[in-house]
């Protein structure tokens, strides 16, 4: 997120008050003022009539008792409660007099089931003073208190220029050309004090400060140890903050590395509520080491001025209860948008849909006609692509669903079967629309620390730390469950060794019929152990929400008291704990927005591991092996490889071969051990990141000591052949056409077979043709949980089976094409062998029709 993250306003609000936050300096100002502990809060409520927006003629109460409740939990449709004040009665259902209950057919009264609502939240903002100042940049060589004694001097960027710290430009500090753009830069020695002054022309009350730092990646910045705000009448005597800790050794944040959306190479510093009378304002950074320290905008916020700043916090249905008193009350409980897909049940079954996107096939069951009984823009019409946050045919997730074809649910289920079979979260943003993404599963800082110290801002309080290691799951078997060729199913196995080594394997075996490719069962392992490999605490506490909180944001905390929570690992002292926003309730009251906050343990994963490609022994006693991988390039904040060897079995235990030191981030190779001859050895290598995170093994590779190497190339079939077609007229779902059914033959490789499936592209072969996410997974053809010795085959029914005899391997795989394939066409077919979850593609052949 490079710059402070904008939200669309798309419905004409005729009369609102509440600007929105389209623009970044919208956001970022309503960003600060939310970390507010004295914020003023302002609410809308609209109704949807008629084509258009209306706001409702009775205000929303917003007392302590009685205020509107806004609920969000993983994987469940949002909810808001809120009660309006009506004694005129203008809203009461059997008002034939009011005008709000008339509509262009007459009278229909506003509130009833299934009237679209609209909750609009408002913060309020104090103008920027800061904007179009030039600030007084001062270096000093002792903390500048008292200032007239330390030596001090006029500071020089070292990039930039001071103006743009209060341009109101935002800086994209992930860009990879020329990410300091509208940045001050300056370079520092260890313990010098970096200040920036700003005169204000007049004393005038300041409520808060924020500024933003770059750090690591390409900004070539660090975080300083520290900032402090000072204030001043007279430019001699100051007043000033309690220090914020940042970076360094003990500061609230680590150091970017990742220079991408996972890892911003940014970090927003609030410091709230000052409440001076101030004609001076400086910012005080202290370095740590010799240093860099970029900053890109600088925010002084106060006076009497400002606006109201905010967004649409929820859209949705009437319905779920109504209750109207006869003092003019009508409280009211309303569900989101996807109350549209829960409501739903006519469609006991969807058509089948095969080799396609995730999101395609979500999208095809949200806008095709056939499913939704009503017409275009009713409550039971079909969706809109306004309403849809994605598009169809833009291979949005990259994996590909086999077969798929929903039974017996709503279309909410269905869409929840779809988005969780790839792990990603499905929900309705404020305004209404669909809108599906992944959790963030790398990202190894925070989006927030939340502070409950005297140097902070109070926005997390009431903190209460639940253990339980029930749901812990830190080992992964997914299946399909079925038969093929006398075999069950291929199985993918994932795991999290750091979580094994500590809390012993808690493994889990998913049995999905769908999730048939191996993608697929990779990434819902993955999701699982996301999820579930850490889950031993829980935390729930109140915060202080801002705009961009959502479902799985990821949060640090510092707190001083019982539970001490640190936001970063200080050696020695404190470990860092992050956790992810599993569900709130968010209140709103006119002093006070807050939420009661529910989180899980999140531990980001490592970077993947390196592609093996051979091991092999040296040629004299005593033997040592070498593991090689390929190069591993394009992945920043890799420092190094473990190498790991078992002489027990495939599964272990495993010794630490390089335990001093890993090997090199440029090396390719690692030589190790003393062995016998003949003894068979297994052998792995991890990825080591610069954060200390170690990756899930690498493929496990076996060789015998003094014997001659297992290399890559022993599992690949180098020989598949076709052997005839044939074709038949068919039907299937109504849909006329034509199955094919392709014969080939093909030899198990030297190595042995172990498990194999079959692609297959039509017109031309893929650029990545060794990627077989390139091409299309042939339905029925995955065969797993086999060995068959090289250049065998089974003898009876199953060829896959014992008894052996030498001979190459057949296979029938059919391809039902509805309207048949034109002459001329080229489909072009390739076999992936698979060893240890690596799949190795065979030479390609192709039919020409």
């Amino acid at each position: 997120m490079p710059n402070p993250q904008t939200y669309s306003d798309p419905y004409p609000l005729s009369t609102t008050a509440i600007a929105g936050l389209t623009t970044p300096m919208n956001a970022w100002m309503a960003k600060v003022h939310r970390q507010s502990r004295f914020g003023m809060t302002t609410t809308e409520l609209w109704f949807y009539k008629d084509g258009s927006w209306i706001a409702s003629p009775a205000p929303v109460l917003m007392t302590a008792s009685n205020h509107p409740v806004l609920r969000r939990r993983l994987r469940e449709p949002a909810t808001l409660e809120a009660t309006l004040l009506d004694p005129q009665g203008l809203l009461a259902p059997t008002n034939v007099g009011s005008i709000y209950n008339q509509g262009i057919n007459g009278f229909e009264p506003l509130v009833t089931e299934a009237r679209p609502i609209l909750f609009r939240v408002g913060t309020w903002c104090y103008n920027d003073l800061a904007l179009g100042l030039m600030a007084n940049a001062m270096i000093w060589n002792a903390p500048p208190s008292p200032q007239q004694y330390a030596m001090h001097w006029t500071a020089v960027p070292a990039s930039g220029q001071l103006s743009y710290l209060t341009d109101g430009v935002f800086t994209p500090w992930n860009a990879t050309s020329n990410p300091n753009q509208h940045a001050v830069t300056f370079s520092l020695n260890a313990n010098q004090v970096l200040t920036l002054t700003f005169d204000l022309g007049s004393v005038k009350m300041v409520h808060h400060i924020a500024a933003r730092f770059g750090t690591g990646g390409l900004t070539g910045c660090t975080l300083p140890a520290s900032l402090t705000v000072a204030f001043s009448n007279d430019n001699v005597h100051w007043v000033s903050m309690p220090a914020r800790p940042v970076g360094g050794p003990k500061g609230d944040w680590d150091e970017a590395y990742l220079n991408d959306a996972t890892d911003p190479n940014m970090t927003e510093v609030f410091i709230c509520d000052v409440e001076q009378n101030a004609r001076y304002v400086q910012l005080q950074m202290v370095a740590y080491q010799n240093q860099t320290i970029g900053l890109d905008e600088v925010g002084i916020f106060g006076g009497m001025a400002g606006q109201w700043l905010g967004m649409n916090r929820f859209c949705g249905y009437l319905g779920d209860s109504m209750a109207y008193d006869a003092e003019g009350y009508f409280t009211f409980s309303a569900t989101d948008v996807l109350k549209r897909l829960a409501d739903n049940n006519e469609t006991r079954l969807t058509a089948p849909f095969g080799n396609v996107d995730v999101a395609d096939i979500a999208y095809a069951l949200l806008t095709g006609a056939g499913y939704w009984p009503g017409a275009m823009g009713a409550y039971d019409g079909p969706w809109i692509g306004s309403q849809i946050g994605w598009q169809s045919g833009v291979g949005l997730t990259g994996l590909i669903m086999p077969i798929w074809q929903g039974q017996g649910n709503n279309h909410l289920g269905y869409q929840y079967e779809l988005w969780h079979e790839v792990g990603w979260i499905f929900e309705a943003d404020g305004n209404g629309v669909l809108q599906v993404r992944e959790p963030p599963y790398r990202q190894m800082r925070p989006d927030r620390v939340l502070i409950s110290a005297p140097d902070g801002n109070e926005d997390v309080r009431h903190v209460v730390r639940t253990g339980t290691g029930k749901e812990l799951r830190n080992a992964v078997s997914i299946t399909t469950g079925k038969v093929s060729a006398g075999q069950l199913g291929v199985t993918v196995q994932l795991y999290d060794p750091a979580s094994v080594a500590a809390f012993g394997h808690r493994r889990l075996i998913v049995t999905d019929p769908l999730l048939i490719t191996p993608d697929l069962q990779t990434k819902m392992g993955a999701a699982i152990l996301r999820d579930y490999a850490w889950r031993l605490w829980r935390l729930h506490c109140e915060i202080s929400p801002d705009y961009d909180t959502k479902i799985h944001s990821i949060h640090a905390f510092r707190t001083t008291l019982r539970p001490a929570l640190s936001a970063k690992t200080q050696a020695g002292v404190t470990i860092q704990e992050l956790w992810s926003l599993e569900a709130i309730e968010e209140h709103f009251m006119p002093g006070e927005w807050w939420g009661l906050a529910e989180y899980a343990p999140y531990v980001p994963s490592a970077l993947p591991p390196p592609t093996i490609t051979s091991l092999d022994s040296s040629a004299t006693s005593p033997y040592t092996l070498t593991i090689r991988w390929q190069s591993y390039t394009g992945q920043p904040g890799v420092v190094g490889f473990r190498v790991y060897y078992s002489t027990a079995s495939s599964s272990g235990p495993f010794t630490l071969a390089n335990g001093s030191s890993p090997a090199p981030v440029g090396a390719t190779a690692y030589t190790f051990g003393s062995f016998n001859g003949g003894q068979q050895v297994w052998a792995y290598v991890t990825t080591l990141d610069i954060n200390g995170h170690e990756s899930v093994p690498s493929v496990v590779y076996s060789a015998l000591a003094g014997g001659a190497p297992m290399q890559q190339s022993g599992w690949v079939v180098t020989d598949l052949s076709p052997a005839g077609q044939t074709s038949v007229a068919t039907t299937q779902g109504g849909v006329s056409g034509t199955t094919y059914e392709f014969a080939f033959l093909f030899s198990s490789p030297p190595a042995g077979l172990r498990g194999f499936f079959f692609t297959y592209v039509v017109g031309s072969i893929p650029n990545n043709q060794d990627d077989f996410r390139s091409w299309v997974h042939a339905v029925g053809s995955d065969v797993g949980h086999i060995n068959v010795p090289a250049g065998q085959r089974g003898s009876s029914q199953n060829e896959f089976a014992p008894p052996w005899v030498a001979g190459p391997l057949t296979w029938y795989q059919r391809l039902f094409v509805p309207g048949g394939i034109a002459s001329g066409t080229k489909i072009y077919w390739r076999l992936w062998s698979w060893y240890n979850g690596q799949w190795l593609g065979s030479n390609i052949v192709d039919w020409q029709f």
